[in-house]
């Protein structure tokens, strides 16, 4: 969830051409819980030694890569609406 609006604001000040100082620590919280997440999933335990963990860092690493296009793709006029 803390990744998503820390994405969201990063994206939405970005888009607004915002000077960075404002913010860039947001960039960071980003980036940072991305990383936690791909983490989490690559360490967890698994059941079995033929159990995988790379599908799964493999997806979320898509999700978030997708998300963020969603995110930044549309134009302005169609952001403000929300």
């Amino acid at each position: 969830m803390e990744l998503i609006s820390c994405a969201m604001s990063t994206v939405y000040n970005v888009r607004n051409a915002y000077a960075f100082s404002t913010y860039g620590e947001n960039a960071f919280l980003t980036l940072q819980n991305a990383i936690i997440t791909l983490q989490i999933l690559h360490y967890q335990p698994t059941l079995t030694a033929r159990d995988s963990s790379r599908p799964k860092v493999l997806g979320a690493e898509v999700s978030m890569s997708i998300s963020f296009l969603i995110l930044y793709l549309p134009p302005l006029s169609t952001m403000t609406l929300l």
